[in-house]
């Protein structure tokens, strides 16, 4: 990463190479490429500046590249090159722009430092870009065709794979992951990262777990979806007090749940079930809904007559109630009885 003298020197060298065109030509390429303002300007807001179509502007723009690429080698610029080229190669020869643009300034951002950058790298005949698309995040690559195929070719692999496992990765499994899917033997996690950023369908969640990206355990929609996320981290129920708060310190986004919204949540959605005061369980744990009574009457129905005991450590694995009020349920009349030997059944 530059320090801040040699990005002020940086970006001073890459302005010195624009003072070999004419004056409009030296404008119209540092507004395309943001040089002096980390913005970059449209062909159409520069020709209304010039007075001429934005074909004008970007024949001037690719006329004045041209003639960059073809003096490249009198800029003195080889060593600036030759850094981002080791950068782009420590990411297995393909890196996401953003990546590249903070490892290069420490910003992910577009700014005057990634804008000298972006024109280094175009007029170099070192460096490929692929710009953004559907499928992929903007990414930069070596001068051959041979690391862009390879990288989306990749990328199809772990998307396939992903959804033959149908269940998140974790990324301490990466590597073996990623090696297992690609038929690689790479120990690089940076590299793998890289490859993995690349594609917008494949995405990593605040647990660092990787899946796709629209699966609720990467991105999670709503405060229902966030409050699954939370149950399933924790393995255990929590109270929807500690839930919303759980929702809150995770900082998913900006914003804040409400502890009142998260119950609402909690009581409508069939993947929640209530398994003690205010306590909340996911139903694929196998915990069941109702009242004790229906526990009760559920366990029995499943399991014949049973002693008092066994009743409470069974009801105990499906739901969380204190064992005083699983006998107190018990001597309901109505609904079981106790048989000589002590054993309770329905009272059918």
């Amino acid at each position: 990463m530059l320090n801040e003298q040699e990005k002020n020197n940086f970006v001073d060298s890459i302005l010195e190479v624009l003072k070999s065109l004419n004056s409009r030509s030296q404008d119209i390429i540092s507004r395309r490429f943001g040089l002096k303002t980390g913005s970059v300007e449209t062909l159409e807001s520069i020709g209304k500046k010039y007075k001429i179509t934005r074909e004008r502007v970007r024949q001037i723009e690719e006329a004045s590249l041209r003639e960059f690429r073809k003096s490249f080698n009198g800029f003195n610029l080889k060593e600036q090159v030759l850094k981002i080229k080791d950068i782009v190669q420590s990411y297995g020869n393909v890196a996401r722009q953003d990546f590249l643009f903070h490892e290069f300034s420490g910003s992910h951002q577009y700014n005057k430092v990634n804008a000298a950058l972006v024109f280094l790298m175009t007029v170099s005949s070192v460096f490929d870009f692929h710009p953004e698309d559907d499928d992929y995040f903007s990414f930069w690559t070596l001068k051959d065709p041979f690391y862009e195929s390879k990288a989306k070719e990749t990328v199809i692999k772990l998307i396939q794979a992903i959804k033959k496992q149908d269940s998140v990765i974790l990324e301490a499994g990466i590597i073996s992951f990623f090696n297992k899917t690609t038929q690689e033997s790479i120990n690089d996690k940076k590299i793998i990262l890289s490859n993995l950023s690349l594609s917008k369908k494949i995405g990593k969640n605040i647990f660092g777990e990787f899946g796709l990206a629209n699966w609720t355990e990467i991105r999670p929609k709503g405060i229902k979806d966030k409050a699954y996320l939370v149950l399933k981290r924790n393995s255990k129920p929590l109270h929807f007090r500690d839930i919303a708060i759980s929702i809150n310190s995770y900082k998913f986004d900006l914003k804040k749940a409400n502890i009142q919204t998260v119950h609402n949540e909690l009581i409508k959605d069939k993947r929640f079930v209530l398994v003690g005061r205010g306590l909340y369980a996911l139903s694929d744990w196998g915990y069941e809904a109702g009242t004790v009574k229906d526990v009760l009457t559920t366990l029995l129905k499943k399991h014949g007559p049973m002693e008092k005991d066994k009743i409470i450590a069974k009801t105990a694995e499906i739901r969380f109630v204190k064992p005083n009020t699983i006998v107190l349920n018990l001597q309901d009349r109505k609904f079981f009885k106790k048989d000589e030997k002590g054993l309770y059944a329905l009272n059918e």
